[in-house]
């Protein structure tokens, strides 16, 4: 809005000179998530704790095999009953699992609300290479 382009009497509440009267911001809807973390106890399915080399690399990308092949990462995009435009998927389910990182900062820095509940949450699973993570996305 600053650059002049947003609805004109707010614009003019900031004595903001108006480029473009449009309705900026009105229609913005937030991406809400619901996050489940489970921990896998049978360790024979977990391989997002292996030591990679560069030869899983090599055979990742030649190939598509190694342990880098066998991650669990499955995205899901489906049409609820209250999506206007069903060309484009409202909902998105992800599955993935993956080693939960040893630095609790960086792990809860991109989360802008409870940060101490999340640090609680996490730190007893700092360096876990068991989790298991389901998100649901709402996203329009």
């Amino acid at each position: 809005m600053l650059s002049g382009i947003g609805p004109r009497t707010h614009l003019q509440e900031f004595n903001i000179t108006t480029l473009v009267d449009l309705p900026v911001g009105y229609n913005l809807r937030d991406h809400v998530y619901v996050q489940l973390d489970y921990e896998v106890l049978n360790s024979s399915y977990v391989t997002s704790g292996n030591q990679l080399l560069v030869e899983d690399l090599y055979q990742y990308y030649v190939n598509s095999a190694g342990p880098l092949s066998q991650y669990v990462l499955i995205y899901q995009y489906m049409n609820s009953k209250y999506n206007d435009n069903p060309d484009w998927p409202d909902i998105q389910i992800d599955l993935n699992m993956a080693a939960v990182s040893n630095n609790l900062t960086a792990l809860v820095a991109n989360y802008e609300v409870n940060i101490k509940e999340w640090e609680d949450y996490y730190r007893p699973h700092l360096g876990d290479n068991n989790r298991l993570g389901i998100l649901a996305f709402h996203y329009r």
